[in-house]
């Protein structure tokens, strides 16, 4: 249940970047309000409830997100499945970059690559910090994702390569 009035002191927006941005800012600040964040951003983006992450920090070129350890992220030898590491860094960098944007610039991801480079065990972090300022051209960007375990050791690296622009006008 949310609390009463909180609905409307989320500003009217045009854009999923927009819902994004202001979301964060009014929630965050709230007991609970990080994990109620969370599960909205799982509700508007549907592969993102795929995996159960906690956003920690977000702003203008930066996120962080945790994701538990949990057996359903799990794969057969015990440790956090690959592609569970992919979509919390896809995740991450995502919400950095809409984070970032202005409300009449949209983006697609276009590529991402990760490399593995140990078990990951225990709650893993993905953290992504990028240009807080892109222009207003169509471009692409390359977005760096850096995943680690609670003693604070890299277990991946995803880059993700996005084309940025403005929205048609309607």
């Amino acid at each position: 249940m949310l609390p009463e009035g909180l609905l409307s002191k989320l500003p009217a927006v045009s854009s999923s970047a927009s819902w994004l941005k202001s979301a964060w800012d009014v929630l965050h600040r709230l007991p609970g309000g990080r994990q109620l964040y969370s599960r909205f951003l799982a509700t508007a983006i549907p592969h993102a409830a795929s995996v159960d992450v906690l956003v920690v920090e977000l702003g203008p070129g930066h996120c962080k997100v945790e994701l538990k350890d949990e057996r359903r992220v799990r794969n057969h030898l015990g440790s956090v499945h690959a592609i569970a590491l992919a979509h919390v860094a896809e995740l991450a960098a995502n919400a950095a970059l809409a984070y970032s944007l202005e409300d009449d610039m949209r983006f697609i991801p276009t590529e991402i690559n990760i490399r593995y480079l140990k078990k990951a065990h225990g709650t893993i972090t993905a953290e992504c910090n990028c240009s807080p300022s892109f222009g207003r051209e169509r471009q692409e960007v390359v977005l760096t994702v850096n995943l680690s375990d609670p003693e604070g050791n890299r277990v991946a690296e995803a880059t993700q390569k996005v084309l940025i622009g403005p929205m048609p006008a309607s």
